[in-house]
């Protein structure tokens, strides 16, 4: 599941039965409450997903390739590890591009920030090889997403976030929110609930 140099890192895991996952940064733009990678911790079930470097998209096609040269493809591809996978955007479209070339649906878990951070047209960038989009939402508005999202940006990540999300709905097959559950009362999660209907779409609470 690696390649090339510091050849114990995690490019690609199965956690769920035939969906792979692309582990392809331990960067982030939010420092999440209810994050493990907050705490130092980066193991999922049995996977250590700490990266010791960053790895071209050369290491994860081949990482992938032995995945799908069996007799069944994967249900599913999807760029998630404890990092922001839209970070490495070029990776992340070029990686996405060959899955979905050989008939793989592809699924995007991201905070939502893509376009504040490359301040372009990002989504128009996944429309092209993705097929849903898992935005975190995390909260119902600016202040608590401040709270519990601790976000580089501060104030204005807010806004970017909830445009993402709003775009995504239009442009791509699937897009929905999702917030963490514990990390807010059940009226936050309500209200939640409400914005993301007003974008268009339904909220996963994970």
């Amino acid at each position: 599941m690696t390649a090339r140099a510091h050849s114990r890192d995690c490019l690609v895991y199965e956690y769920r039965p035939n969906t792979l996952y692309v582990n392809l940064t331990n960067r982030c733009t939010n420092e999440c409450l209810f994050c493990a990678r907050s705490g130092g911790e980066y193991r999922l079930g049995c996977f250590d997903l700490r990266l010791a470097a960053e790895h071209p998209a050369a290491d994860y096609l081949s990482a992938l390739e032995p995945r799908f040269a069996r007799a069944s493809l994967p249900r599913e591809v999807v760029f998630c590890g404890y990092g922001e996978p839209t970070l490495r955007i070029d990776a992340l479209i070029e990686i996405a591009g060959w899955v979905r070339s050989r008939g793989v649906p592809v699924r995007l878990n991201t905070n939502g920030q893509a376009e504040l951070i490359h301040r372009t047209d990002v989504v128009s960038m996944l429309a092209a090889c993705v097929d849903r989009v898992n935005v975190s939402l995390n909260a119902p508005d600016g202040a608590s997403y401040l709270r519990v999202s601790n976000p580089v940006a501060g104030e204005e990540s807010w806004r970017w976030v909830v445009g993402f999300l709003r775009r995504a709905v239009r442009s791509l097959p699937e897009a929905w929110a999702s917030v963490v559950g514990e990390a807010l009362t059940a009226e936050e999660v309500s209200a939640a609930r409400e914005l993301a209907g007003f974008c268009g779409t339904r909220l996963l609470v994970r």
